[in-house]
């Protein structure tokens, strides 16, 4: 398999992301390297320079037909044929929701985009957007102060972040463990189509969107088309009629969107039910749970088994209280913990 991604990427950069024209010699030749070796012109591209170009970035490619892409993509219309990750691969077993909007947002649709993002994150929801400015970054925001990961999924080649101002928000996405995601390979130079043919990713790897902000031009509408196409259901929060931010997101409801005004909304109407011991964390897995592992001190085993078991952010008090450890032992532990990335303290408390 990796030997067909190599030429998958080479083909990818050949063709210009030609979706039509990769899917047409993927059905033509069977593989992409028979595809490759049957081009009518010699191409000017090393395979192997431009696979180590990936490597070295340490970029993965997962092509449709492996068991570790995405299974939601492979439902939907015109799925991706590969696509490269930067960051942790998703996971079949997570819930992901899109949260999206306009750009040009205002500081109270930013707000309320925040915090639905964090009480998303802290209910154990991957929250997905575009990296955009606005809401899609407002989105990223609020799921890092929660409890889970984020990802970003890119309009643009995967090497780079557009807008380059969010270069940051796209490290410290990394750095929770999320992950950015394109179809587009390293060199690709951006086109405004690309950006509207994400969106159908965006909405596809998740079970629903949601829509805050969305004048009538948004982008985010066409995130909305492609949900309603892939049969994901999409909310809406709803705005004054006479706000032009509010235009598109109006007439969604009126064309049978499900207006919100809370998670709770969101999790009733799509029957959600989280695993208690993801409400305020990620359950350990990778190198968090190889860290975890490694502990050996009675103590902070017993530390990161009451946090795991709360269910929501705890003070050392209370920790204390359960443990029956004296107040200093238990500082000790989690000062331990937090240095070893274990545990984080939030306004509320300490969360794995």
């Amino acid at each position: 398999m990796d030997e067909d991604k190599k030429y998958f990427n080479a083909l990818n950069l050949i063709l210009k992301a030609n979706y039509s024209t990769l899917a047409k010699l993927k059905s033509e030749f069977g593989c992409y390297k028979r595809a490759f070796e049957n081009l009518k012109e010699t191409p000017r591209l090393d395979v192997e320079t431009e696979w180590q170009k990936l490597q070295k970035q340490k970029i993965q490619l997962l092509l449709a037909e492996e068991s570790e892409f995405p299974s939601l993509l492979k439902e939907i219309p015109w799925p991706p044929l590969g696509i490269y990750i930067k960051g942790e691969t998703p996971k079949n077993e997570e819930i992901r929701i899109a949260v999206v909007g306009t750009r040009k947002a205002t500081g109270v649709g930013k707000e309320i985009t925040r915090r639905l993002a964090k009480e998303l994150s802290d209910n154990g929801i991957v929250v997905i957007s575009g990296l955009a400015f606005g809401i899609d970054s407002a989105s990223h925001l609020g799921a890092l102060e929660g409890s889970t990961k984020t990802m970003a999924v890119l309009g643009n080649e995967i090497g780079s972040v557009y807008p380059r101002q969010n270069y940051k928000l796209a490290k410290r996405i990394l750095e929770n463990g999320g992950c950015l995601i394109s179809e587009y390979p390293l060199g690709y130079p951006s086109y405004p189509a690309n950006f509207i043919a994400r969106n159908r990713i965006t909405s596809g790897l998740s079970i629903a969107a949601i829509i805050i902000e969305a004048p009538e031009q948004s982008g985010a509408l066409s995130t909305a088309r492609f949900a309603i196409e892939q049969n994901r259901e999409v909310f809406v929060v709803p705005g004054p009629i006479d706000n032009k931010n509010y235009q598109g997101s109006l007439k969604l409801i009126r064309e049978g969107a499900t207006l919100i005004t809370s998670v709770k909304d969101v999790l009733e109407d799509l029957g959600v039910k989280i695993p208690q011991p993801t409400l305020y964390g990620r359950n350990p897995s990778g190198r968090a749970n190889d860290k975890i592992q490694n502990v050996k001190d009675k103590n902070q085993l017993l530390v990161i088994k009451i946090i795991q078991e709360a269910g929501s952010p705890l003070t050392i008090d209370k920790i204390s209280s359960i443990a029956k450890l004296e107040p200093q032992v238990v500082n000790q532990a989690i000062s331990f913990l937090i240095i070893e990335e274990i545990v984080k303290e939030t306004e509320k408390g300490y969360i794995i």
